[in-house]
């Protein structure tokens, strides 16, 4: 269950049952940042603590972009055929428009406390907020089809999605101001995304990460099966409650694979440079696994198979530091 196929409804009932009218675009990019020099020198076990942290908070967060990209995959899933125009189930509101401007639609849907059904789970999910999508296809409000290999754009205000097996919430996506530009490379799960704004993603298996982007690029990708490789580059502040970490970093080409294998570079704005090669077993809090990451100044840490992380702050293969879980981990001054 993903929630992208929650938004892919959303935009096949939008597109249903507006027809073509008023409705507007809007919105635009956000220029790229800099981190920031940290402000406070960090002593080498203080940086490679904060470097450990940083590691497991950016696998969170980089897994939940990538299972969880919420309008790169699933729109033509619940699209199949005609779309078909849906009421909410509560009582709830979901106003619809669409219209076309030149070469391309614009399709504008705001719902307060809309529920749903998803025939297939089971699940129902409320939404709420607006959502504003400009796809490359100028025909799209006359014809109601999706044509899911079309660059577009996502403009997220207010808008949340929350969706419930029962009264147990299965996953949850908040984006209070969110800009997401997709551009599909010819599946449904290969594509280049670009991020600027605030989005929160929470799930019931540990995940709750939030994400405040400048412009975070995503590239995502197949690896021979299934399983999405997924590449960062850009500045973003990384949340992760699960953990009790916040990280704000530039990426350069930090790559997550399978969900569990990090490597690449990233600067992070408490502590510098840092150089990541971590494998863990895709737990959602505090993965166990085996892993490094690498200092300037030679310091290392390495996550273990017990899910403990050993800090060697001197470079010299010994140790100064064990701690037992990785929320023990203290990640200073990175916000």
């Amino acid at each position: 269950m993903r929630l992208a196929r929650w938004v892919g409804g959303l935009l096949a009932t939008t597109i249903a049952a507006a027809g073509c009218g008023g409705g507007s675009g809007g919105g635009g990019d956000t220029s790229e940042q800099t981190v920031p020099t940290p402000a406070v020198a960090l002593s080498d076990a203080q940086a490679v603590e904060t470097g450990a942290g940083a590691a497991l908070t950016f696998i969170a967060a980089l897994r939940a972009l990538s299972g969880d990209a919420p309008a790169t995959s699933g729109i033509a899933a619940m699209s199949d055929g005609p779309a078909q125009a849906a009421q909410c189930l509560n009582g709830g509101v979901l106003a619809a428009n669409c219209r076309a401007d030149g070469g391309r639609a614009v399709v504008t849907s705001r719902a307060a406390q809309c529920e749903l059904l998803d025939a297939a789970s089971g699940y129902r999910v409320t939404l709420d907020g607006e959502l504003r999508v400009t796809i490359a296809a100028p025909d799209v409000c006359r014809s109601g089809e999706l044509p899911d290999a079309l660059p577009r754009t996502y403009r997220y205000r207010q808008f949340q999605a929350v969706v419930r097996d029962g009264p147990r919430v299965v996953e949850a996506f908040d984006a209070p101001q969110l800009t997401e530009k997709v551009t599909p490379l010819g599946g449904a799960r290969q594509a280049d995304v670009e991020l600027s704004g605030r989005v929160g993603i929470r799930r019931d298996d540990g995940t709750d990460i939030r994400i405040d982007s400048d412009r975070l690029r995503l590239a995502r990708r197949l690896d021979g099966g299934a399983a999405a490789r997924v590449v960062g580059n850009g500045v973003a502040t990384f949340s992760d409650a699960a953990g009790g970490r916040t990280v704000r970093a530039a990426l350069h080409d930090l790559v997550l694979s399978a969900g569990t294998r990090l490597s690449g570079d990233a600067d992070l704005a408490c502590a510098g440079g840092f150089g990541f090669e971590v494998e863990t077993d895709g737990a959602a809090t505090c993965p166990s696994g085996s892993g490094s990451l690498r200092l300037p100044s030679g310091a290392a840490a390495e996550i273990g198979l017990d899910g403990g992380v050993s800090l060697d702050a001197d470079g010299n293969g010994v140790p100064e530091q064990v701690v037992s879980s990785c929320r023990d981990l203290v990640v200073v001054g990175c916000e």
